[in-house]
């Protein structure tokens, strides 16, 4: 069976952000850069004004995309307030598929929606849900790591790996584009602990969904 992978999405604390005009136009420019490198199926949809989805031909991608997301939000933030985002991410049969993306329907959109909700109740960014109960629990208690890690990134180390995740730069490369010294990148990659995020996402890429 041909899986998919849809990612529903939220701002967490939308309504003391004040000016929400930043924030779509950060939200929309992430989702066309992001876009520059992964196809979407769909284009992101933003609705209710702080919430977005989409869906993803290749579920392998949903991980790193996921991230992306976040990190491009933290590291455009306000100085005084940090972006974030709560994302549901659902692997599964997709049933009907609408150029209007709200109107599709299949297990996809279901496993996401529930995920998101789920996390409403938690503290928790990032969960990952599929129809094998096994997986499902393996994957929660990465995410739950994954986040523990996430959570501490500053704005100039999610700027940093943003750029890695994305466009796959050197350390050099990124030092270039960011007019700073190579040893600030590594050093804000160090204290990041990006290694143990980059097997994660490495390990999702090629074991975890391998078969899907």
């Amino acid at each position: 069976m041909n899986y998919k992978a849809v990612i529903t999405g939220d701002i967490i604390n939308s309504r003391k952000i004040a000016d929400k005009e930043l924030l779509m136009s950060v939200l929309q420019n992430l989702f066309i850069e992001i876009n520059t490198r992964f196809s979407f199926q769909n284009q992101f949809e933003i609705y209710r004004g702080d919430s977005f989805q989409t869906l993803l031909e290749n579920p392998k991608q949903a991980l790193r995309i996921a991230l992306l997301l976040r990190l491009g939000l933290r590291k455009q933030s306000p100085d005084a307030v940090i972006w974030d985002a709560r994302i549901g991410v659902g692997i599964g049969a997709v049933n009907y598929l609408n150029e209007d993306i709200k109107i599709s329907n299949g297990e996809a959109f279901e496993l996401s929606g529930t995920s998101l909700d789920t996390m409403k109740k938690s503290d928790q960014r990032i969960q990952i849900q599929v129809s094998d109960s096994d997986l499902n629990a393996q994957l929660k208690i990465l995410n739950t790591l994954a986040d523990a890690i996430v959570n501490r990134w500053s704005i100039n180390a999610s700027e940093v790996i943003y750029r890695q995740l994305l466009f796959g730069e050197t350390q050099s490369q990124i030092a270039q584009k960011l007019n700073i010294s190579q040893s600030a990148v590594h050093q804000r990659f160090a204290n990041a602990n990006f290694d143990a995020i980059n097997t994660y996402i490495s390990y999702f890429e090629q074991h975890i969904i391998a078969d899907k």
